[in-house]
Protein backbone atom coordinates (compact mmCIF):
# COMPACT_ATOMS: atom_id res chain seq x y z
CA UNK A 1 0.00 0.00 0.00
CA UNK A 2 2.57 2.05 0.67
CA UNK A 3 4.14 1.76 -2.78
CA UNK A 4 0.77 2.67 -4.15
CA UNK A 5 0.67 6.35 -2.29
CA UNK A 6 4.53 7.29 -3.11
CA UNK A 7 3.72 6.16 -7.03
CA UNK A 8 0.27 7.99 -7.05
CA UNK A 9 2.75 11.12 -5.74
CA UNK A 10 5.44 10.85 -7.74
CA UNK A 11 3.03 10.49 -10.72
CA UNK A 12 0.83 13.78 -9.83
CA UNK A 13 4.13 15.50 -9.18
CA UNK A 14 5.88 14.38 -12.69
CA UNK A 15 2.23 15.59 -14.04
CA UNK A 16 2.17 19.11 -12.66
CA UNK A 17 5.78 19.79 -13.48
CA UNK A 18 5.51 18.57 -16.98
CA UNK A 19 2.33 21.18 -17.39
CA UNK A 20 4.32 23.61 -15.49
CA UNK A 21 7.29 23.63 -17.56
CA UNK A 22 5.74 22.60 -21.25
CA UNK A 23 3.16 26.12 -20.47
CA UNK A 24 5.97 28.13 -18.94
CA UNK A 25 8.42 27.16 -22.54
CA UNK A 26 5.05 28.01 -24.71
CA UNK A 27 4.68 31.41 -22.84
CA UNK A 28 8.13 32.13 -23.19
CA UNK A 29 8.59 31.30 -26.71
CA UNK A 30 5.69 32.75 -28.06
CA UNK A 31 6.62 35.95 -26.63
CA UNK A 32 9.96 35.84 -28.37
CA UNK A 33 9.06 34.72 -31.11
CA UNK A 34 5.23 35.78 -32.26
CA UNK A 35 5.23 38.87 -29.77
CA UNK A 36 7.22 40.97 -32.45
CA UNK A 37 5.45 39.87 -35.72
CA UNK A 38 1.47 40.66 -34.66
CA UNK A 39 0.06 43.61 -33.42
CA UNK A 40 -2.05 43.89 -30.49
CA UNK A 41 -4.85 43.33 -31.52
CA UNK A 42 -4.26 40.02 -33.66
CA UNK A 43 -2.78 39.22 -29.98
CA UNK A 44 -6.10 39.74 -28.26
CA UNK A 45 -8.01 37.93 -30.53
CA UNK A 46 -6.01 34.99 -30.88
CA UNK A 47 -5.53 34.93 -27.26
CA UNK A 48 -8.80 32.68 -26.04
CA UNK A 49 -8.17 30.07 -28.95
CA UNK A 50 -4.24 29.88 -28.27
CA UNK A 51 -4.89 29.02 -24.57
CA UNK A 52 -7.86 27.10 -24.87
CA UNK A 53 -5.88 24.81 -27.30
CA UNK A 54 -2.25 25.08 -25.76
CA UNK A 55 -3.69 24.66 -21.91
CA UNK A 56 -5.71 21.44 -22.92
CA UNK A 57 -3.11 19.71 -24.92
CA UNK A 58 -0.22 20.46 -22.20
CA UNK A 59 -2.53 18.97 -20.09
CA UNK A 60 -3.53 15.93 -21.64
CA UNK A 61 0.24 15.28 -22.62
CA UNK A 62 1.45 15.62 -19.10
CA UNK A 63 -1.51 12.98 -18.04
CA UNK A 64 -0.54 11.05 -20.46
CA UNK A 65 3.40 10.97 -19.11
CA UNK A 66 2.03 10.58 -15.29
CA UNK A 67 0.14 7.42 -16.32
CA UNK A 68 3.44 5.98 -17.96
CA UNK A 69 5.50 7.09 -14.98
CA UNK A 70 3.04 5.76 -12.80
CA UNK A 71 3.09 2.40 -14.49
CA UNK A 72 6.88 2.13 -14.62
CA UNK A 73 7.21 2.93 -11.43
CA UNK A 74 4.41 0.00 -10.38
CA UNK A 75 5.96 -2.58 -12.58
CA UNK A 76 9.60 -1.30 -10.89
CA UNK A 77 8.52 -1.95 -7.20
CA UNK A 78 6.75 -5.33 -7.68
Amino acid sequence: MEFLKSNIIISILVTLFGFISNFLVFVYSYSRLATPFIHEEQRVENADFIMTISISMFAGVSLIIGVIIYFILKKHNK
